[in-house]
């Protein structure tokens, strides 16, 4: 094989992008929204800076569960992109999942609350890590199939698209938008990275 091939999908990688995905949703879902939701169901209302972002969901969830989970989603997730491949962009593939894991548990202490700018810089970035991995991931799904090139090239569009938004509400600080479409293209970007995941333990080359 060459090193842009894709390796076979096989049992392992089905279970270990599905492991690592549902850990992904244990850390978001349950340890930051369920929790900080039980433990204040005010969290996500009552003023102008309050919405159901994943950033507040983080700010105010159960810290140790939300670590543990997203560190053992981490290493799922670098043992699944070694499973599948290709050899070509492996290290930077790693590279962005371990700054992006790095940079969401940052902002657990790095809140809105505690300073803006700081926050939406590494949101901004944790948005352009994801987004090239999800590029990266999809190209070569893209050169590696030979049926079903539109549908990747329309998921890196809407992927492109979608962190484009994300980007540009964090850089104008949700001032000029809804901050609760703001907290939706965020749910919708999580669960497009989700998908990604998903397509690298089952998607055939």
């Amino acid at each position: 094989k060459s090193d842009i091939s894709l390796n076979n999908v096989t049992k392992k990688t089905k279970i270990v992008s599905v492991i690592c995905v549902l850990f992904f949703i244990g850390a978001i879902g349950i340890c930051a929204y369920l929790l900080s939701y039980l433990e204040d169901n005010k969290v996500f209302s009552g003023g102008d800076e309050v919405t159901y972002t994943i950033s507040r969901a983080l700010a105010n969830g159960n810290k140790a569960g939300i670590i543990s989970c997203l560190v053992t989603s981490f290493f799922f997730l670098q043992y699944l992109v070694t499973l599948r491949g290709p050899k070509k962009g492996l290290l930077l593939r790693r590279i962005l999942i371990s700054l992006s894991v790095a940079l969401i548990i940052s902002l657990l202490w790095v809140t809105v609350d505690l300073t803006k700018p700081g926050h939406y810089v590494i949101a901004s970035f944790i948005f352009l890590f994801i987004l090239i991995f999800e590029i990266n991931v999809l190209y070569y799904f893209y050169i590696n199939n030979r049926e079903d090139k539109s549908f990747f090239l329309s998921l890196i569009l809407i992927s492109v698209l979608f962190s484009a938004l994300l980007l540009i509400f964090a850089c104008i600080k949700g001032e000029h938008v809804s901050r609760d479409v703001f907290a939706t293209f965020e749910i919708i970007f999580a669960f497009l990275f989700a998908g990604v995941i998903l397509l690298l333990g089952f998607y055939h080359n």
